[in-house]
């Protein structure tokens, strides 16, 4: 769905459809299931000049060590970015989750982000993603993690073990 409704104009019927249909677009959703760690090493020097991945690492150096204010109602830490949900390589696959963080109850938390729309030289708005597009990235990830939740649970827990110990392990998703 995340890929087939991306029309603003047609925002409003689908965000009531999927409402009135959320149980089923859980329930059909691809579930790769995934054999290798969730966390990879990320290179420290890598130069990213997208400025949504830009984004992703800022929020992540500053909410990592639990240095900034937490954001309330969203999370404490943020424990991780671009998260690998895929099965294999080739197969078909989710790209990423933007990032992932642990709200003050140990909720794992599911955290997609958009860049803003581009405003073009007749100062209208050019295309960007939806809302919902990004509502339904993250609730899919955050189905992908529920229906393999005892593996990335234990992945999970040797990363923030061995990163950030400080950091609670979260009970649920």
């Amino acid at each position: 769905m995340k890929n087939k409704w991306g029309q603003k104009a047609y925002l409003q019927q689908q965000c009531n459809h999927l409402a009135e249909h959320l149980d089923d677009a859980f329930d059909n959703t691809l579930i790769p299931n995934r054999g290798q760690d969730y966390f990879p090493r990320h290179a420290q020097t890598e130069i990213i000049n997208n400025p949504e991945a830009q984004w992703e690492r800022a929020i992540w150096r500053r909410w990592k060590d639990h240095k900034a204010p937490t954001v309330p109602e969203s999370w404490a830490w943020i424990v991780d970015y671009q998260i690998p949900l895929y099965g294999e390589r080739g197969a078909r696959h989710y790209r990423g989750i933007d990032l992932l963080g642990i709200d003050n109850e140990k909720t794992l938390v599911v955290v997609e982000l958009k860049k803003p729309p581009h405003i073009q030289p007749n100062e209208r708005v050019g295309n960007s993603d939806s809302p919902l597009k990004m509502l339904l990235e993250a609730s899919a990830y955050a189905q992908v993690i529920r229906q393999n939740w005892n593996h990335f649970q234990d992945n999970l827990a040797n990363h923030l073990k061995q990163f950030y110990k400080w950091i609670p392990i979260p009970n649920n998703i």
